[in-house]
């Protein structure tokens, strides 16, 4: 079973990633946070092998450098929405 942390600011995202990665064979959702400090606080005491973190928010950057250094076994899919502008 792979343990997921899901870290988002945006409520609707993190609900809709949660709702569906319930339903995935060999998932488990062991965490969902919307704050970055509480997301450092689930890892370190949860142990994901797998956290997904929202990084456009204040904070997104140092936290995946802190989750990084504080877990090295995990691994960070970073989740970005990047708009281009023509």
């Amino acid at each position: 079973m792979i343990r997921v942390l899901i870290v988002d600011t945006h409520n609707l995202v993190r609900v809709a990633l949660e709702t569906r990665l319930r339903s995935a064979v060999g998932l488990e959702i062991i965490g969902s946070t919307s704050e970055y400090e509480e997301a450092m606080q689930q890892a370190r005491r949860l142990h994901p092998d797998i956290v997904l973190l929202e990084t456009k928010a204040p904070k997104g950057i140092e936290t995946l450098e802190a989750l990084c250094q504080a877990i090295p076994q995990c691994a960070v899919i970073v989740l970005t929405l990047s708009l281009i502008h023509i």
